[in-house]
């Protein structure tokens, strides 16, 4: 043997496999949890809100939009929220400042332990605290109002606190009972019987 054979085996061309094309990532993409509209890639940054700190849920801006508007069109919806509260700042790029200001007074409403109104039927607007401790006046209709009873102001007569015994009678046979901190008819539905 010449020894040509061995040469030739190491000589010979390396023969790779066939190049394949790489993959292309996977392109992210996500839903608004309300109206399911689909958004990928960059959109995402752009067009999704994750207002909420306690899940995983994006909305789109329309939908946080609609979230707070249906929130002060109820005080039952009040205040926005996903798993727990939607901060304000979350809707604040969405809403007009006249909706903003119409929000926070009716979350604060909301936030109020035991709220006091305006006595005149027709008018009932929300009396701020701390603006009644100052000046009891209503700020929609000028009302003067009593701090002790709430009622209009009665500044010849002392502050009756006696409640219609119609209503009184009617939320006993219907077993209601008066709640002790703001004085609203309740039932106990299920739970412990500490009411």
């Amino acid at each position: 043997m010449d020894g040509s054979a061995p040469e030739q085996a190491y000589n010979s061309p390396v023969t790779s496999p066939p190049a394949t094309k790489k993959p292309a990532p996977p392109v992210l993409r996500r839903n608004c949890i309300i109206c399911c509209t689909e958004f990928e890639g960059d959109e995402i940054n752009v067009s999704l809100v994750k207002p909420c700190r306690n899940c995983a849920s994006h909305y789109c801006k329309a939908c946080t939009r609609n979230i707070f508007v249906r929130a002060m069109s109820n005080m039952r919806e009040m205040p926005a929220r996903c798993c727990g509260m939607i901060p304000i700042h979350i809707g604040l790029p969405y809403l007009s400042k006249e909706e903003v200001t119409k929000y926070r007074e009716m979350l604060q409403e909301w936030m109020t332990p035991n709220p006091t109104y305006c006595p005149i039927p027709t008018c009932s607007a929300f009396l701020l605290p701390a603006r009644i401790a100052k000046e009891p006046t209503c700020p929609k209709c000028e009302t003067r109002i009593c701090i002790s009873c709430g009622q209009k102001e009665h500044p010849d007569a002392a502050c009756t606190k006696e409640t219609d015994p119609d209503l009184e009678n009617a939320l006993k046979e219907w077993g209601y009972r008066r709640c002790p901190k703001c004085r609203t008819g309740i039932k106990r539905m299920y739970g412990c019987t500490h009411m």
